[in-house]
């Protein structure tokens, strides 16, 4: 059995991106406080409104007052997204080794060849030949259409907003 055949070689990478997209899944779910994420979500929310109503308001003294506001709700957004960039940070360090390592072998395995047919030309732009030649995905490419498609996919499973 040749893994590097179409199409088992398409079915190797997406299973071998459904296990690395389930593993960052997994720790995003584990470390990421969804409380922290929440409360983000609502204080930018809170500010992208008071931003809008600053901008409407013709009131010198109402102007003064909500920028004032602004400024204290941008202070507690910017320390709230250090605290998220942090436990992301954590996430991302653990999990970029594994990610070399694997990246690692399916290029020792697959090199460029086509792994994955396209029903369209791909672009000819510098970054897109290395994923794609004509109709052909390499492994990087199709292993990048994979983890986007089962990462939004188990985010939206278990409910994790990143």
């Amino acid at each position: 059995m040749d893994l590097t055949s179409y199409p088992l070689s398409m079915l190797v990478i997406f299973i071998v991106a459904m296990v690395m997209s389930s593993i960052s899944t997994t720790l995003n779910k584990k470390f990421i406080d969804p409380n922290l994420m929440r409360r983000f979500r609502e204080e930018y929310k809170e500010l992208t409104r008071l931003m809008k109503e600053l901008r409407k308001e013709s009131d010198p003294d109402r102007k003064l007052k909500l920028e004032r506001k602004i400024k204290k709700k941008q202070a507690r957004v910017t320390s709230l997204q250090a605290v998220i960039a942090k436990q992301n940070l954590k996430i991302y360090l653990v999990t970029l080794v594994p990610f070399l390592i694997v990246f690692w072998i399916l290029s020792m395995i697959f090199g460029m060849n086509p792994v994955a047919h396209l029903p369209f030309d791909a672009p000819d732009f510098p970054l897109v030949s290395a994923f794609a030649r004509g109709r052909n995905l390499t492994f990087i490419g199709w292993y990048a259409l994979s983890s986007i498609f089962l990462v939004s996919l188990l985010n939206r499973i278990f409910k994790i907003h990143v």
